[in-house]
């Protein structure tokens, strides 16, 4: 996973704030890019095919900076899939609605004086920017928070709270907003808007996901040192075991108090190459403090602590990891999806809930399908599905560690054959083929949330593990101490 920060007017910071250390250490080469005004970094990770080297990004009288894959760019004729973006944008080309992959990328276009800002549909790639007189954008924002001297927005917390999980594009720092997805947006350099366009990627219909995901094999795993999770859950263990021959390791988690990954894991066949990352509710409380820390990022859900453990235990060797959100999402795994409820993350901004009609009409944008469960679906996969992929970007990104999620291809999250899915079958099904049993009822990854405010505070309070309102509190003081 690469890096980037960049900058449309240099001389508008102050240069001893600048601080590109989380940029860095995304990646194993850096180096900048320096115009009469504009600044731009990049941090690179080869993972796929040969690093041609810092001309790549150079395309015609463009010069770009890139994160991400290109999961369907052609292997012949280029070293890899930043050679064809090159090409593709030195041709002019910002379509990008047949693009599968994940990415974040920005355009500096030397003759039109102009900056575009394009982010992958599906929002696994985060990229923020800052848009006052000058346009400053990083796919970190400790970077752009610490140029600006940013200050903490607290009025952050309170959007938190109305939300399960954090899905807006309000960041908790004052004017650093979180780019939207799938959007391709041309600026000025003052950083005023000047034409836009949304990425629509084809639907498809192809119900035979296991052959889908086998098929995507070759672009989701690495000539890199490559590692799958076996949480003994159904979705990371199935893409664990389908692309086991392609697997160098698999990591999964020990809780000594707690525990959500069984040891049972250690009968799943992944004996000689499982490492076990160990940990208790100090250990994982210290983690959460430190990632906070260290990439001034609120961990909009827990499994950014647990990406950030199994980063740290994984590197250097492993720099490709294969990781399971949207499972649930896409096959309909979440129980709430076989009730008329609503489901806990498709809330509005102001905490008010979606009422039938509304579910409705977001129904409808579903191609062929109109009822409440789709709409649950429906919604979450766009609102609560990026604000999981980022985090396993950003804290498996902190120690040089690229995540890549099969199960978020364009094959698999637009395609109209799983929109009734309920109860997750298709994947069930290939749990019970590969392994030769039935998954456990609850497995997974989880952590100490309400634990981390006691940690923090110093108290002993004792809550509801369903209400994850301490987890939010302690999360923000962190922050707020920064």
């Amino acid at each position: 996973m690469c890096g980037f920060f960049g900058i449309s007017d240099k001389d508008l910071i102050d240069w001893n704030r600048v601080d590109l250390e989380d940029v860095n250490e995304r990646g194993e080469y850096q180096f900048p890019f320096i115009g009469k005004k504009v600044f731009l970094h990049q941090s690179v990770l080869p993972v796929t095919g040969r690093f041609p080297g810092p001309k790549v990004f150079e395309a015609g009288h463009k010069h770009f900076t890139f994160t991400g894959e290109i999961y369907n760019a052609p292997h012949k004729g280029y070293a890899n899939d930043t050679e064809w973006l090159q090409e593709k944008i030195a041709k002019g080309d910002l379509n990008f609605d047949n693009v599968n992959g994940q990415y974040a990328i920005s355009i500096y276009d030397k003759k039109e004086q102009t900056i575009t800002l394009i982010r992958d549909p599906v929002g696994q790639v985060p990229l923020f920017y800052y848009n006052e007189d000058c346009l400053i954008f990083s796919n970190t924002i400790k970077s752009i928070a610490k140029v600006i001297d940013a200050k903490i927005d607290k009025a952050f917390i309170k959007r938190w709270h109305q939300l399960r999980h954090y899905t807006l594009n309000e960041t908790h720092f004052k004017k650093i907003r979180l780019f939207p997805k799938g959007l391709v947006m041309t600026f000025n350099m003052r950083g005023k808007a000047l034409r836009s366009n949304v990425i629509k990627p084809k639907r498809i219909n192809n119900s035979n996901v296991k052959k889908l995901l086998k098929d995507m094999q070759h672009d989701y795993t690495s000539h890199r040192t490559t590692c799958g999770i076996v949480s003994g859950g159904v979705d990371s263990s199935v893409i664990s075991a389908l692309y086991r021959d392609s697997m160098d390791c698999h990591v999964t988690t020990v809780n000594e108090d707690k525990c959500w990954a069984s040891t049972e894991t250690r009968n799943y066949g992944f004996s000689t190459s499982l490492i076990e990352v160990k940990n208790d509710e100090k250990q994982w409380c210290e983690a959460a403090e430190e990632y906070i820390n260290k990439s001034w990022m609120v961990p909009y859900t827990w499994s950014y602590v647990g990406y950030y453990i199994m980063g740290k235990e994984l590197k250097p060797r492993v720099k490709v990891v294969a990781t399971g959100e949207g499972a649930d999402e896409i096959f309909g795994g979440y129980d709430v999806y076989k009730t008329d409820k609503l489901s806990k993350y498709s809330l509005r901004w102001n905490g008010r809930g979606l009422d039938h009609k509304y579910k409705q009409q977001i129904a409808k944008q579903v191609s062929k399908f109109n009822n409440v469960a789709q709409a649950n679906k429906y919604l979450d996969q766009r609102s609560f599905l990026p604000c999981a992929a980022i985090g396993a970007n950003l804290a498996l990104g902190m120690s040089c560690i690229e995540s890549r999620n099969p199960f978020l291809d364009h094959s698999i999250f637009y395609n109209d054959a799983f929109v009734e899915d309920i109860g997750k079958n298709r994947l069930v099904k290939i749990f019970k083929d590969v392994f030769g049993f039935d998954p456990p009822k609850k497995q997974g990854f989880s952590g100490y949330m309400n634990e981390l405010y006691n940690y923090v505070n110093g108290t002993n309070i004792q809550n509801d593990p369903k209400d994850i309102s301490l987890w939010k509190d302690a999360c923000f003081k962190i922050i707020e101490k920064l």
